[in-house]
């Protein structure tokens, strides 16, 4: 193999030089525009989700709430009624433990926090999969 001179081997190094350059700044510019596709993707996504919470409603508070009675007195008196039920039944299914509170006006929530209420003060037994409940 014939020994380069200076001359040649600097232009092949220039050369060498010239490629990489211009395939960084070809990577580059793909970066770029990856990245600007991805941030006009993100801006589309968010003006979305700002529209969709304008044209929401309002929460609505699950709990039944009456005046006179704090949020903590009713959830007392629907744990009394739930306990008067069980006292009555002994070991009933969850679902209709339920169903039987709200038909005498008390809301779900209500119902669900007074259990939670119940089970907290160690009152209620519940089965192993929650199907059914009875008082300790």
């Amino acid at each position: 193999m014939p020994k380069k001179t200076i001359k040649e081997t600097s232009q092949s190094i220039g050369k060498a030089i010239a490629r990489s350059t211009h395939q960084i700044e070809s990577t580059g510019k793909k970066a770029q525009n990856a990245v600007d596709t991805v941030s006009k993707k993100a801006k589309n996504i968010l003006s979305h989700i700002g529209q969709s919470k304008k044209n929401t409603p309002p929460p609505v508070c699950p709990f039944k709430i009456n005046k006179g009675n704090s949020l903590e007195g009713q959830i007392g008196e629907t744990a009394g009624v739930v306990y008067e039920y069980l006292l009555k039944n002994k070991t009933v299914p969850t679902s209709k433990l339920v169903n039987a509170i709200m038909r005498k006006k008390h809301t779900k929530a209500n119902v669900h926090a007074a259990m939670g209420w119940l089970m907290r003060e160690a009152k209620l037994d519940f089965t192993e999969d929650g199907t059914m409940i009875k008082l300790r």
